[in-house]
């Protein structure tokens, strides 16, 4: 598979109009292209998922008649990863969040990152959840968010954790004050989302499928011995996580499991819309304790972490 890469300054000179044009040339070229936002070799945007190079060229020539665009052809390698079925899954999420969210690529709106908060709760509300709960925890959409949060919250120190902690309070209120005053803006929103929270039960019953047929599981594309290497280099992202995937029947269970594996690819699509959003890393952390405390009040938790980190 081919790209075809825009080099420049995007925040610059991109905006929704834009973005929308040159999507809708290489939608002409190509049916099944998508976005992504890239700092390998340069920041650039780009088109993915081009199967021969006269469709690249193509889209290349026009984005150059109208741009001043730095444009280049080459291999696609955010796939090579992935096996045929996996490509197939991929590529449809990819096209189901761009149709969602392009007119906010690259936008200015102040509310863009409330918009992919509301949209990211209700993911993960619409997930189905066969099996509810695991030797007492709730499976549902909502653990993935709750579990990249807690990544990234044991990477900080006790002073740096109580002042992002004092921040995520303080954004959940303000979330929370404005989508309680504001339900005609919501409701809006929801009505925009409603095809891609629609197809959440078509791509569930696919991956479901994949479970079953061995094509899929909770650390794919990595192998277990992948994961097992990199455990060994740099430890699990917490103690909570080592003891969730040292324990053989609770491995078991998330390695199989379409919730959590469907809620995980998921949030890792979100991510990526996340830098066409013009999102930053903290806002992510900022939406993942929104969401991920949506329905399980986990400020004790956090409190328990602050506890135990050094008083430095």
């Amino acid at each position: 598979m081919l790209e075809v890469n825009m080099y420049g300054d995007l925040d610059r000179d991109l905006n929704p109009l834009k973005v929308i044009d040159y999507f809708g040339l290489a939608q002409k070229s190509n049916a099944d292209v998508y976005l992504r936002r890239s700092n390998a070799m340069g920041e650039h945007l780009c088109f993915c998922n081009f199967c021969n190079m006269d469709s690249a060229e193509k889209l290349s020539r026009k984005i150059q008649m109208l741009s001043e665009f730095e444009i280049e052809i080459k291999e696609q390698n955010s796939t090579n990863a992935l096996s045929e079925p996996l490509i197939g899954l991929y590529t449809r999420l990819e096209k189901q969040f761009d149709a969602t969210l392009i007119t906010l690529y690259f936008s200015e709106s102040a509310l863009r990152l409330y918009y992919i908060i509301n949209l990211a709760n209700t993911i993960a509300e619409s997930i189905p959840r066969p099996v509810k709960y695991f030797e007492g925890t709730q499976i549902d959409g909502f653990n993935c968010h709750f579990s990249h949060l807690w990544a990234f919250l044991n990477t900080l120190n006790r002073r740096q954790l109580n002042s992002v902690y004092d921040i995520l309070k303080n954004e959940k209120k303000e979330y929370q004050y404005f989508m309680l005053n504001n339900q005609d803006i919501k409701t809006k929103w929801d009505i925009a989302n409603q095809t891609l929270v629609e197809n959440i039960q078509k791509n569930f019953l696919l991956i479901q499928r994949l479970i079953y047929n061995q094509k899929i599981n909770f650390f794919s594309p990595y192998s277990m011995s992948e994961i097992a290497n990199q455990v060994s280099m740099h430890g699990w992202a917490s103690t909570e996580h080592a003891a969730a995937f040292s324990d053989k029947n609770s491995l078991d269970f998330v390695t199989k499991n379409p919730t959590l594996i469907t809620a995980k690819w998921y949030v890792n699509i979100i991510y990526e819309k996340l830098t066409l959003m013009k999102l930053s890393l903290f806002d992510k952390s900022i939406m993942n304790y929104i969401v991920g405390s949506s329905h399980v009040d986990i400020n004790n938790e956090i409190e328990r972490l602050i506890e135990k980190k050094p008083n430095y």
